[in-house]
């Protein structure tokens, strides 16, 4: 396995040391740089001013649909600083 790990399937791999038991590696793995720049995209998309004119609770509604579906996806994975 390569020193900085890997990507695959948009999640980025990487072996750790385990800082409570030395010698125990595990897998760690956070959204690929790549997968958050599309899901920045999609919410820029979804933000931007020809949307100005729809009501609030339509663009919001819709934008609440996109995260909870990137939440949904990350969940189990080390992303809580990357989804903040």
């Amino acid at each position: 396995m390569p020193a900085g790990g890997f990507d695959f399937l948009g999640f980025h791999h990487r072996k750790r040391e385990s800082w409570k038991r030395r010698g125990r590696h595990y897998l760690q793995k956070w959204p690929s740089n790549r997968a958050m720049a599309a899901i920045r995209g999609r919410v820029r998309e979804r933000t931007d001013r020809r949307y100005a004119s729809q009501p609030l609770q339509t663009v919001v509604a819709d934008l609440n649909a996109l995260l909870r579906g990137t939440v949904a996806l990350a969940t189990g994975v080390a992303s809580g600083t990357l989804l903040r």
